[in-house]
């Protein structure tokens, strides 16, 4: 009974001081940490570890579709990792894939460039909003040449990067022993025009294994030998989760010198 008389207690105090707010209040969650709600901040339940938050929220799955072409999966599913990660959003990655005259899955094919961009919003120690402070300086698992810098305007955070600059949308969101902040924009570790002139240089993409081959001059034999050998369909299937180790003509040409044989 005692219980009950403080509960409700509580809700009329509640209501006297918050008005129509008093049911928010009451209803609030376990989870719920007054300390880290900040202006223009979503709260979100705690999750295990960073790539289940994103998993979870539907305006992070270019970042997922993004950690899993890198291979970062296992690394950022450590829920014990204690780190700070900028998490783009999908329009984030659509405008970043735009800027540089790529789709999402051009974006995506270049992995090597894609990690970089990918560890560039990862700093290796935990930093709730309330500790980015303006100015601050910030370290990435990119390596000591990619730092991240803190510009504090108001209520509003944002991340200065070499390439380009961040606004903070929703701070704190829990993943395990990190932090998640949400942001606007794919922080980019190197000058637009620069990362531009590396995309181009990546090998394009193909939308079988077929027409891949048949794209290369030197892969002219593979192809025959497909077609003899009645693949093309198997091989032309776009679904196909397969790697293909493609011998040049040359090569054909010295295995069949090596067996005595033409290619007819």
């Amino acid at each position: 009974m005692l219980k009950s008389s403080s509960v409700l207690i509580m809700a009329v105090l509640a209501t006297l001081t918050l008005g129509s707010e008093a049911q928010f209040i009451l209803r609030l969650p376990s989870w719920f940490n007054w300390g880290s709600l900040r202006a223009n901040q979503v709260v979100h339940p705690d999750f295990p570890n960073i790539v289940e938050a994103a998993s979870e929220t539907d305006v992070l799955s270019s970042l997922v579709a993004a950690v899993q072409a890198a291979g970062l999966v296992d690394t950022l599913a450590d829920a014990h990792l204690s780190a700070t990660v900028f998490a783009p959003t999908n329009d984030a990655f659509a405008a970043a894939a735009e800027a540089l005259g790529l789709t999402l899955e051009e974006l995506l094919a270049d992995t090597e460039t894609l990690t970089l961009v990918l560890t560039y919003h990862v700093v290796p120690k935990r930093l709730p909003a309330s500790h980015l402070s303006d100015g601050l300086k910030l370290k990435t698992l990119a390596g000591d040449d990619f730092t991240l810098k803190v510009d504090v305007d108001k209520d509003d955070i944002f991340i200065d990067a070499i390439g380009s600059k961040a606004k903070v949308l929703t701070a704190d969101v829990t993943a395990g022993a990190a932090v998640v902040h949400v942001i606007d924009t794919v922080l980019l570790p190197i000058e637009l025009e620069t990362m531009m002139d590396n995309m181009k240089k990546m090998a394009p993409l193909f939308a079988n294994i077929v027409e891949a081959a048949q794209s290369s001059d030197e892969l002219s034999t593979l192809v025959a030998a497909v077609i003899a050998a009645d693949l093309v369909d198997t091989l032309s299937n776009p679904d196909l989760d397969a790697t293909v180790f493609a011998p040049t003509n040359g090569a054909f040409e010295d295995a069949l010198a090596l067996l005595g044989l033409t290619l007819d």
